[in-house]
């Protein structure tokens, strides 16, 4: 499996997941720093087990990760809730979609014949032993 199926792959577990959990998921990878926001699907709203009444659920309600320098932070807005096994296993994905998408676009780098010399170029790292 190439970097790109192994990208779709990771990004159909996602939507499986999202739509299992009642989410909808955005990832964003055009920009810097990679994003994934999570929200509460449309005119969905929690059941109480105990009296049936629906808990409110703000339609702004988000978790957006974010990967900026090998580090995942998550910002929670309007009282998102999520339990912390599913948390991890967004973070997770997350993760995964991430370093296949960056696996992807770098192999895509490096095979464009434009852009391999400037890429291209060897860098030595020396020890400076005095």
């Amino acid at each position: 499996m190439n970097e790109y199926d192994l990208y779709k792959s990771h990004l159909r577990k996602l939507k499986d997941f999202c739509d299992a959990a009642e989410l909808d998921c955005t990832v964003v990878i055009g920009n810097y720093p990679i994003t994934m926001e999570i929200r509460p699907k449309a005119g969905y709203s929690q059941l109480s087990i105990l009296d049936e009444r629906p808990i409110g659920c703000d339609p702004n309600a988000l978790i957006r990760f974010t990967l900026e320098e090998d580090e995942v932070e998550h910002r929670v807005y309007y009282g998102f809730a999520i339990s912390k096994s599913r948390l991890n296993k967004l973070d997770n994905l997350f993760q995964k979609i991430c370093a296949a998408y960056l696996q992807y676009f770098f192999r895509t780098l490096i095979q464009d014949e434009s852009l391999r010399s400037a890429v291209s170029e060897a860098v030595v790292v020396e020890d400076d032993e005095d």
